[in-house]
């Protein structure tokens, strides 16, 4: 739609008036983006799982099991999105979308060597089907050390991340429930910015009105000032265009104009 009318006004083909309506409608949209919640409180769980991992650390050393699964793939999907992580995707089977199989970012693992490439990373994520823990604590202290801080995000149900890893040095584990938790507060925000968006929107669209009628009425107006020349009429529709609202500024053009044919 931006490029059409962009198009259009290099072609000379715009009026002033959609001229006006289209650039409130630009200025409008960034206001609600810049000034609410809107588009900065996420409810999808991949979203919210990736963006934990970046707050955790930047350029973070991930390690993704059950990569290929529903849940698995959404989120290696967002955590690609930020640059500079590095994943290790673990997998059962190869069959990824081919756009994040040829991605940089990205090595398949198999499952049987998931904990080789857990000693070194700093986030691990599990999202498996599986009926067992993918990661116990046994294993666990078989290959880390407690020096390294790591997070642990448990997204299935029931449980892939053996609880009992909490219990170790430097460790934090989060599971399922925190992102639904943190998607219902988002939500919550989500519905405030909303109201909020809607005021922003009631405001501007008062001001385009009152924009399109001054700009109706400015030939009359000027021909009302040469007649007029030792009234203050100039700085009443200045300050009334600046201080009413649309209908009542509409009410003083009326008025006005009655008075220019009278």
């Amino acid at each position: 739609t931006k490029q059409a009318y962009f198009s259009a006004v290099e072609n000379k083909s715009v009026s002033y008036e959609f001229h006006m309506i289209f650039q409130s409608a630009i200025t409008c949209a960034k206001k609600i983006k810049t000034d609410t919640m809107l588009s900065k409180t996420s409810v999808s769980t991949a979203t919210l799982v990736a963006s934990q991992v970046t707050r955790f650390k930047h350029g973070a050393e991930v390690v993704v099991i059950g990569a290929n699964g529903e849940i698995g793939s959404a989120v290696l999907k967002n955590l690609l999105s930020y640059k500079d992580t590095h994943i290790k995707a673990v997998v059962r089977k190869k069959h990824l979308l081919s756009s994040v199989a040829e991605n940089q970012n990205v090595t398949f693992v198999r499952y049987e060597d998931r904990y080789e490439y857990i000693r070194n990373a700093d986030c691990i994520i599990s999202a498996t089907n599986s009926p067992h823990y993918t990661v116990t604590l046994y294993d666990l202290k078989r290959v880390i050390d407690n020096h390294h801080p790591r997070l642990f995000i448990d997204l299935a149900v029931p449980s892939d991340i053996d609880p009992a890893v909490k219990r170790l040095e430097n460790v934090e584990v989060i599971n399922i429930d925190y992102f639904k938790e943190l998607a219902r507060t988002n939500n919550e925000r989500k519905y405030q910015s909303v109201m909020e968006a809607d005021e922003i929107i009631r405001s501007e669209t008062d001001k385009l009105k009152k924009d399109l009628l001054f700009h109706e009425f400015l030939p009359e107006w000027q021909q009302m000032e040469k007649q007029c020349e030792n009234r203050p009429w100039s700085e009443l529709l200045y300050k009334m265009k600046a201080k009413a609202d649309s209908h009542s500024f509409s009410q003083f053009i009326a008025v006005l104009k009655l008075m220019a044919e009278g």
